[in-house]
């Protein structure tokens, strides 16, 4: 006999639990959203970290955002990873070049254009030019 939602949810099914704390986002409720995406998290749910992550940012907690990005990263889920990289840039991390930059050189579009405005804004244009035209090879320009 398969389990309701609820029941999965009593039970700490870390599936059912990323999808309640996705429901209650969706609903507006960011503080039960988050409690039940951490429980998820907490469970082994890499895949609810970048929903989890989003509110800590929202919540102005961005040293959480980034711890459970990096779970999620090891975990394998890419948006984690790219959100994670996407923040170390914002805060100037060493790493955070290296990150995206890996995406890129894997004809991520999304990199590509972070690595165009991080150049054009450090005035870096070989490195500005450089990212347009594999932007443009792509056929995202």
């Amino acid at each position: 006999m398969d389990e309701t939602m609820e029941e999965r949810v009593e039970h700490n099914d870390p599936e059912a639990l990323k999808l309640l704390g996705e429901k209650k986002l969706a609903d507006g409720n960011t503080q039960e959203a988050k409690r039940y995406l951490r429980l998820a998290v907490q469970l082994g749910n890499t895949s609810a970290c970048y929903n989890l992550g989003q509110l800590y940012l929202l919540d102005g907690e961005p040293e959480k955002a980034l711890e459970v990005f990096r779970e999620g990263q090891r975990g394998g889920d890419e948006t984690c990873a790219y959100s994670l990289a996407e923040e170390l840039l914002k805060q100037d991390d060493e790493n955070a070049l290296s990150y995206i930059t890996e995406y890129a050189d894997n004809d991520d579009e999304a990199s590509i254009r972070l690595l165009i405005n991080y150049y054009d804004t450090a005035g870096n244009h070989k490195q500005t030019d450089y990212w347009k035209e594999r932007l443009k090879a792509l056929g995202g320009e």
